[in-house]
């Protein structure tokens, strides 16, 4: 979709294998479309070398100032970037209110990757994301540079495998301001967030537990509302109807912002 498409919906497509990515939103007049219930898969089994953007092959890409598109319902399974947020140009727009909700990131390199400054393009875009699901990725969520005004709220973070010294949520390099709220963060075989230092990753209404080196590390703003608690998930198991989702039972149930349940999923 490119310079121009407005009003376009994509729904229930299947994209494999792709040398670049399933769907491309592209340009600052590329607004109001809508990726709905799809699925995008299989990108790390191109050869690296057959692959686009260096072999990092994507199931999303939103570029150069697309705006106001809604990312909702899909599976992006097994990508080396999930959902990629990129400009390639200092004339780049910012990319603005996009509305990322209720996807399921699975065994992804990375599940969202951000780097809207590149080339200095504008990078601060306002971007919400809330209620998506990320298990089995190397990095949930990982953003590179300069970036602001991206939220993360009622997130689900489960079984991130992050680098020695990193995190499931992972700020490289400096100028990142990013914000995570009312959100789960479970299992990690390093940090569950790490910002770089001048960089700044705000969490509040939280829980981050079963980490190998601990909850946090870095530039980290850690709010007193912050828990270390098991969220005691109904199921970790793909094939459950209560996959990753927590009941009334849970210590978090009411640790939200609004004494609501965090995470993406509630019973």
């Amino acid at each position: 979709m490119d310079s121009g498409a407005q009003y376009n919906l994509v729904d229930s497509a299947t994209a494999t294998e792709n040398l670049g990515q399933g769907v491309k939103l592209i340009g600052s007049s590329t607004a109001y479309n809508t990726i709905r219930k799809s699925t995008f898969a299989d990108g790390r089994n191109v050869p690296v070398s057959a692959g686009q953007y260096g072999g990092y092959i994507q199931g999303i890409l939103l570029e150069n100032g697309a705006h106001d598109n809604q990312i909702e319902d899909n599976t992006i399974r097994n990508m080396r970037r999930g959902l990629y947020l990129y400009q390639t140009s200092s004339t780049s727009k910012a990319l603005s209110a996009n509305s990322i909700r209720r996807n399921l990131f699975l065994d992804n390199s990375g599940g969202v990757y951000i780097w809207d400054s590149r080339s200095g393009g504008a990078s601060s875009g306002t971007v919400a994301f809330s209620r998506n699901v990320y298990a089995g990725n190397g990095y949930a969520i990982q953003s590179e540079g300069a970036t602001s005004n991206k939220t993360f709220d009622h997130e689900t973070i489960y079984d991130s495998r992050p680098a020695g010294g990193l995190g499931a949520i992972y700020l490289k390099g400096s100028g990142g301001f990013v914000s995570v709220k009312n959100s789960i963060v479970r299992k990690s075989t390093a940090y569950g967030v790490r910002a770089d230092s001048g960089s700044r990753l705000t969490v509040s209404y939280t829980t981050v537990s079963g980490t190998t080196s601990g909850s946090r590390s870095g530039t980290v703003s850690w709010s007193s509302t912050n828990k270390t608690s098991d969220p005691l998930f109904l199921s970790s198991f793909r094939s459950s109807a209560d996959y990753l989702y927590i009941g009334s039972t849970s210590p978090v149930y009411a640790a939200g912002s609004a004494q609501d349940p965090i995470g993406a999923r509630a019973r």
